[in-house]
């Protein structure tokens, strides 16, 4: 828990070379294998000083199989941040793989596409977010939906 507040101060006060410190620490000095929530907060800290590419490793880097959502979404949030729409495409491409048809992924890329005046791509993006939004309505709609 104690890394973690201290990745996470490290994160919100801009200190990357602090946090990089002590993230490699934990497995140098104190044997501590760093886990997904300590790699999410990396993957956050790099993010928020615009190093989006080292993110982007150490999305790589993530104990388990496959990064998970929250650092995806992370990514693609600073990709709007710091108007990076050739990488928000390739990372939106990347969680969709994963994660499928997820709405908050549309609604980022489609704020990406907005960002950069993409009008026309924007447009596609909330259309198909509308979409996946609908299907999903009617699926828990036909789930719950008692039959007499």
């Amino acid at each position: 828990m104690t890394f973690l507040n201290i990745l996470t101060t490290c994160a919100h006060s801009g200190l990357v070379d602090v946090g990089l410190e002590y993230f490699e620490s934990m497995r140098k000095d104190h044997g501590i294998m760093p886990g997904v929530k300590h790699c999410n907060c990396m993957v956050d800290l790099f993010c928020r000083v615009g190093r989006i590419h080292e993110a982007v490793e150490m999305l790589f880097m993530m104990p388990s199989e496959e990064p998970d959502l929250p650092a995806w979404s992370t990514v693609l949030g600073a990709c709007l941040k710091w108007s990076n729409i050739d990488l928000g495409q390739w990372v939106f491409e990347s969680a969709l793989k994963t994660f499928g048809k997820n709405a908050s992924l549309f609604t980022l890329m489609s704020n990406i596409y907005a960002n950069g005046e993409m009008w026309k791509d924007k447009r596609k993006f909330e259309e198909m977010k509308q979409v996946i939004l609908t299907t999903s309505t009617n699926e828990k709609t036909l789930r719950t939906k008692v039959h007499v």
